[in-house]
């Protein structure tokens, strides 16, 4: 007699190391969904920003200030970069020994608390032009399209990876819902649009940065409790 071969864990799904068993069929054309989504998304942003950061141009060269305007656009990315640098290093050393989820929406709020520091940083090393927000959102949307685009790439390649970490995006993937991009792609440009708004109030009155910069890491916590419910 041969020996019986062990069951399955029930935990696991049979085909391979996800954590729960699902249907195979069901569970690629998931995958595949998700793989589409992003490739909406990644084009989407690209079109924006593209858009956006066109008109910047066309304004500039139109009342003849187009220097101020890509320099104001190219420093609102490098604000926004800075911004999540610092809140990331803030984050991890006020949050430090807590679970990744509260280290990350700890940083969320401290890359939201320095935005308008970093916004009055740039108002005062480039002279603000009369579309200086609008440039100033556009560099900052931009930048973060640009980021999300990488980070979408990853993603996709993972999802072919027939590795622990192809499972764990591919799980992680097949998790999130339209509601959850379309939250993503309103938290984007609301934030683009709320370094804009900065750049005109810390424009007209510099000492309101102090204000603006505790205001909005409270709304960043109040947003990252709500989506935690």
């Amino acid at each position: 007699m041969h020996p019986a071969e062990p069951a399955p864990d029930a935990s696991t799904c049979p085909h391979c190391a996800a954590g729960t068993p699902h249907d195979h069929e069901v569970f690629a054309d998931r995958v595949e969904a998700r793989r589409a989504a992003l490739a909406r998304r990644c084009w989407a942003r690209a079109v924006l920003a593209t858009l956006l950061v066109g008109v910047v141009v066309v304004l500039g060269l139109r009342d003849g200030n187009l220097v101020t305007q890509v320099l104001t656009l190219a420093g609102s990315a490098v604000a926004w970069a800075l911004a999540v640098v610092l809140g990331l290093l803030l984050g991890a050393m006020i949050a430090r020994r807590r679970p990744p989820r509260v280290v990350l929406a700890t940083s969320a709020m401290c890359a939201a608390g320095v935005a308008p520091l970093l916004a009055w940083l740039l108002v005062t090393l480039v002279e603000p032009a009369p579309l200086a927000p609008l440039a100033a959102g556009a560099g900052w949307f931009a930048a973060a399209g640009a980021a999300e685009v990488v980070r979408a790439a990853t993603t996709r390649r993972l999802l072919d990876d027939a590795g622990r970490e192809g499972d764990n995006a591919r799980a992680r993937e097949t998790r999130l819902t339209q509601a959850d991009d379309a939250r993503d792609d309103r938290r984007a440009l609301l934030t683009a649009a709320g370094f804009a708004v900065a750049v005109l109030v810390v424009g007209l009155v510099p000492p309101s940065a102090l204000v603006l910069a505790p205001l909005a890491a409270a709304l960043a916590a109040l947003t990252s409790l709500r989506d935690r419910r």
